[in-house]
C-alpha cells in the first residue's frame, strides 16, 4: 500500500470519530488562542486529520487520491524508494503545519476561531502535481475541462482573495493559499527543474 494511501485511511478513520464526537474534535482542532495560551501545540498538527462534515472529507480524500501518488513518487525519485516514503510523509505532515501559521499569528487571541482539515496539505500535493504535470486537463465540477496551470494559477489567486473575505468558520481558507505556497517552496528546493520544464511545457501547448 502507499503512503498517500494510508494517509487517507487514516484521515478516514481520524475524521469519522472526530465528527460523532464534538469533544474529540474540539479538542484535535487548530484553536490558535488554546495553543499561545495553553500550550497545545498538538493542535497544529491534529486538526490535519479532522474534517467539518463528509463533504469536507470527500473532496479533500479525493483530491489526495488523484493527486497523492503523483507528488509521492516524485519524492521516491528524488530520495530513493526506501527514504522517499519517509520524506513524503514528512513534507504532509509539515505542509500541515505549515499551513497553519499565519491563522494562528491572526487569531492567537481570538477564542471565537477555529479550523480544521487537511486542506493546508492537500494543496502542497496539489500544487506539486500541477507543475509536474501542468498541462494535464482537470475537471472542475466533474465537468468543466480546464488545463491544469491555468487551475493552478486560479485557485492560488482565488485562496488569496478568500484570506481577506472569509468570515470565522471551521475551514481555514488561509490553509489552502499557504499551503499552495509550501508545496510551490518544498518543490523548488527538492527538484528546481521542474519549474523550467513546467514553463517548456505550456509553451509547446499554447496555439501560437
Amino acid at each position: 500500500m502507499s503512503i498517500n494511501n494510508l494517509i487517507i485511511i487514516v484521515t478516514v478513520i481520524i475524521s469519522y470519530f472526530a465528527m460523532s464526537d464534538r469533544e474529540k474534535k474540539n479538542k484535535l482542532i487548530h484553536h490558535p488562542y488554546s495553543i499561545k495560551h495553553n500550550k497545545e501545540y498538538y493542535r497544529l498538527l491534529s486538526n490535519g486529520f479532522i474534517h467539518g462534515d463528509w463533504y469536507h472529507l470527500a473532496f479533500n480524500m479525493i483530491t489526495l487520491y488523484f493527486f497523492g501518488g503523483q507528488t509521492e513518487a516524485l519524492f521516491k525519485v528524488v530520495f530513493g524508494s526506501v527514504f522517499g516514503s519517509t520524506a513524503f510523509i514528512i513534507f504532509y505532515l509539515s505542509a500541515i503545519i505549515f499551513s497553519c501559521i499565519p491563522s494562528q499569528q491572526k487569531h492567537h487571541d481570538n477564542p471565537g476561531y477555529g479550523a480544521l482539515g487537511a486542506s493546508g496539505a492537500v494543496s502542497a500535493v496539489l500544487l506539486i502535481s500541477i507543475v509536474l504535470n501542468p498541462t494535464d486537463l482537470l475537471l472542475i465540477m466533474g465537468v468543466i475541462p480546464i488545463p491544469a496551470w491555468i487551475f493552478g494559477i486560479g485557485y492560488i489567486w482565488y485562496s488569496n482573495r478568500a484570506t481577506r473575505t472569509q468570515s470565522q468558520s471551521n475551514i481555514g481558507h488561509d490553509a489552502h493559499l499557504y499551503g499552495s505556497i509550501y508545496g510551490c517552496l518544498v518543490l523548488a528546493i527538492i527538484y528546481p527543474k521542474a519549474y523550467p520544464v513546467m514553463v517548456e511545457q505550456i509553451i509547446a501547448w499554447l496555439p501560437f
